[in-house]
């Protein structure tokens, strides 16, 4: 009888949207097909729909998937008490920058990325989008609150409004970066958000 640890069940569903969130974000979500998701996924297309209606409904289940794993990540950084809010949250953004140098400039936020690809012309994934990105502003505003509280932000500052601003400022700057393949937007916005509106 064989002592060796049982393989662990492969979650076919997560596969296909770990492959197929690679190629989206490599290649758009109208710049790649089915077959090439499922090829990267090493499925065969009948799985695709016993896991998911659709490209549109797998649209959706890609936006939600990024959108909870970048939360959590967004989460774990700006809520880490041992440096001050406002600390935390520049050090998000400029974390970004070396991110960017290490990795390239063919990557960008998914959410960005579909988001100009897709929003147009699916109100189901633009709804999903929208949902991503209240979310994440909720969470940098939770963090400004923090600020306030702590004394390095004026309380006449409206936390959420804030929060929105800074997050659409800086989906603004990410596709900018892809665009001129430096981070020349980002180290702009991190000079007028830090040097000069929150400074």
């Amino acid at each position: 009888m064989s002592t060796a640890a049982p393989t662990k069940p492969v979650d076919t569903r997560a596969r296909i949207i770990a492959k197929g969130t690679e190629v989206i974000g490599e290649k758009g979500y109208h710049g790649c097909g089915l077959n090439e998701i499922l090829k990267a996924a090493e499925v065969p297309k009948g799985s695709f729909y016993h896991y998911f209606k659709s490209k549109e409904d797998f649209g959706v289940a890609v936006i939600e998937d990024f959108v909870a794993r970048y939360g959590l990540t967004l989460s774990k950084k700006l809520t880490d008490r041992r440096k001050p809010a406002l600390e935390r949250l520049r050090s998000h953004y400029t974390d970004a920058i070396q991110w960017y140098e290490n990795n390239g400039y063919d990557s960008t936020c998914l959410v960005a990325k579909m988001g100009m690809d897709v929003a147009s012309m699916s109100p189901v994934m633009q709804s999903a989008m929208q949902a991503g990105m209240a979310h994440w502003k909720g969470i940098i505003a939770k963090c400004l609150r923090e600020a306030q509280t702590e004394g390095q932000l004026d309380a006449s500052w409206d936390a959420d409004q804030l929060g929105a601003f800074l997050m659409d400022a800086w989906e603004g700057a990410t596709v900018q970066t892809q665009i001129a393949r430096n981070t020349d937007a980002i180290r702009n916005f991190l000079d007028i958000v830090f040097g000069r509106m929150l400074a």
